[in-house]
């Protein structure tokens, strides 16, 4: 009688009850046999002479008489090692991005492409992505489109194209003028060419015409800084977010400049007009600024008028339509035509 209270109270959590087979074996139902999930219990001798009934209910009462099948035992292993990975993807990213933040890992000579490169390895060695994962990730568009666009620029470079601005800045802009000059100029090359090189080829312009001028460089240098970011914002090709974002979505070169071209070019008078408040408000034209040489002028190692075209040809096919990274490797492929000039002065001006 009372074994069969113990069944009953057993049953009720969620035990079944099955017949054992001549050979030893378990025999259930249909019912027992289709409940994977739950463990089938028989009539066994230790609950005949193993120990009271009492303790074979609280035995099987504590484990809930439940064990789990062997496909929701994997599937639980495998949501536990979602987390590792979710939890080792967060440690590699922090831990990239912290060097990407100051430049290097400390205590390490680790700068920012090797911690790159290293933080891509762990990705794979931890089990994060696999291969077909990464390569999938990975928008060949946006590389070609902003390698293509070095290229370009590099050949600008190279070609004097930058320096012969500054000139124009040095002989036709006083310094009240100076400001907004630096403003719009890098402003409006960084639309078109991406912002980063233009930073770095005009910082040492703007020093040069700072230092010819007399007057202190630090606005100027805000100015290039910030008027670079925002004239940036209005095209595809004026830095690698948007490059990513057109490559993306798809928004076409003209679409992308009508809707973002104006904002740009607000910005740009918003910038001046705070870098203005801020620290020329008070300042007075120094008639008497030192004059200083005329900076030197080195060969330019690439013809300017066919780095120039090019250039304006690559522009000429965004607005046509043509998908910008095909224009802009054709127009990158045009400028390494060289029949005199080496090619390792291009590869060196490159990031």
């Amino acid at each position: 009688m009372r074994e069969e209270k113990a069944k009953t109270l057993l049953s009720s959590q969620g035990c079944v009850f099955g017949k054992r087979k001549a050979d030893g074996g378990m025999r259930g139902t249909p019912m027992e046999e289709s409940r994977a999930g739950t463990w089938k219990f028989s009539e066994s001798r230790e609950l005949h002479h193993g120990g009271t009934v009492a303790n074979t209910i609280l035995r099987l009462h504590s484990s809930a008489c439940i064990v789990h099948h062997p496909s929701t035992m994997i599937q639980t292993i495998g949501h536990t090692l979602s987390h590792f990975h979710i939890v080792v993807a967060w440690l590699i990213f922090l831990a990239s991005y912290l060097v990407f933040a100051i430049g290097h890992l400390p205590g390490t000579k680790i700068d920012r492409p090797a911690m790159a490169v290293i933080g891509a390895a762990f990705m794979f060695v931890f089990g994060v992505l696999a291969p077909r994962q990464a390569l999938e990730s990975i928008d060949f568009a946006t590389l070609v489109l902003l390698f293509s666009m070095m290229l370009i620029v590099a050949s600008l470079h190279l070609s004097g194209f930058f320096e012969g601005i500054g000139h124009l800045v040095i002989e036709h802009l006083g310094p009240r003028q100076l400001l907004p000059g630096v403003v719009f100029t890098s402003g409006i090359l960084s639309a078109f060419l991406v912002n980063d090189v233009v930073c770095l080829v005009m910082a040492p312009l703007v020093l040069g015409v700072c230092k010819r001028m007399g007057v202190r460089p630090l606005p100027y240098l805000l100015a290039l800084a910030t008027a670079s970011n925002i004239g940036s914002v209005a095209t595809i090709t004026g830095n690698p977010q948007n490059i990513l974002i057109g490559s993306v979505s798809g928004i076409g070169y003209r679409d992308f400049l009508a809707h973002l071209g104006p904002v740009a070019f607000l910005g740009l008078f918003v910038d001046w007009a705070l870098l203005y408040w801020i620290f020329l408000r008070h300042e007075t034209e120094n008639p008497h600024a030192p004059e200083q040489p005329q900076p030197s002028v080195s060969e330019p190692q690439i013809h300017p008028a066919w780095a120039v075209t090019v250039t304006l040809g690559v522009l000429i096919g965004f607005l046509a339509g043509y998908p910008p990274p095909l224009v802009a490797a054709t127009g990158g492929a045009l400028l390494l035509v060289q029949r005199h000039r080496s090619l390792k002065a291009i590869y060196g001006d490159i990031d």
